[in-house]
């Protein structure tokens, strides 16, 4: 989608089948799911929001219950790790300083080594994600740099020009303000392919091929790559709130295995 973006394509969308390897099978998680992501150009992560709730308004059907409807509520990653966890991340980038809060919270902390990155997942995912607001869906904006993904940098530089989606406590969408520094995005996949190798839940698994040329076309003097702003949502998901389905096993036609 980014090949037809820098070609001039204007806004775009798509629907399709996504495989992970290394997805987890449970009541919103399957290895195979459908996706739908659309690019809007000369736009950010903050008129993507707006988007996203049209889309919501058009598509729900009669009798969506409201706490699935918009408007949606905003909240930054940084006022709900303040609220929920009692922690303020602009003093914890480091990850020794990470750790010392972890430990206070009750987070096991190991001499196993583990990234910034990852010990914050472990921090939100058992601390701030189940406590979040349900009453309508979320917006949490605002993620920490430190969190390696190819969204542009936000003002503060400790976080990055992203957010996600949440409606019933359920992770719906994921958006970016899209890099387009070729440097930063030929560093970024360098990373990813030296650190995949290293990754503790997927000791056997292939490691990506860099995508050597992908750079270029951010660097192109003739034809500029675009602002925009991506935004990718899980339908399977959506479709199961929507449908009133306690698992995503009531919108997949050949789900993994009959136990989600």
């Amino acid at each position: 989608m980014k090949q037809l973006l820098a070609d001039g394509s204007g806004n775009i969308f798509q629907i399709s089948k996504c495989f992970r390897n290394n997805e987890q099978i449970g009541t919103c998680h399957n290895p195979e799911f459908s996706m739908l992501e659309w690019y809007t150009v000369n736009a950010d992560y903050r008129d993507s929001i707006a988007h996203t709730e049209e889309y919501f308004a058009e598509v729900a059907p009669p009798g969506t219950p409201e706490h699935l409807l918009p408007p949606f509520r905003i909240e930054s990653m940084h006022n709900l790790c303040l609220t929920y966890a009692g922690i303020d991340l602009d003093k914890l980038q480091t990850l020794g300083k990470l750790k010392t809060a972890a430990s206070r919270l009750g987070i096991t902390v190991s001499n196993t080594p583990e990234t910034w990155e990852s010990l914050f997942n472990r921090i939100f995912l058992t601390l701030v994600e189940p406590e979040i607001p349900q009453d309508r869906p979320l917006v949490i904006t605002e993620y920490p740099a430190q969190i390696h993904c190819l969204a542009a940098n936000a003002k503060n530089p400790y976080y990055k020009e992203r957010w996600e989606l949440y409606a019933a406590g359920i992770e719906l969408a994921n958006c970016y303000s899209e890099e387009t520094n070729p440097d930063r995005i030929e560093e970024f996949f360098r990373a990813e392919s030296a650190a995949f190798a290293t990754r503790p839940y997927a000791p056997n698994a292939a490691i990506p091929d860099i995508p050597h040329d992908f750079h270029k076309l951010f660097s192109n003097p003739a034809k500029p790559f675009p602002r925009c702003s991506g935004t990718a949502l899980g339908l399977d998901r959506l479709l199961m709130l929507f449908g009133g389905f306690d698992t995503i096993k009531g919108v997949i036609l050949f789900p993994l295995s009959d136990t989600i």
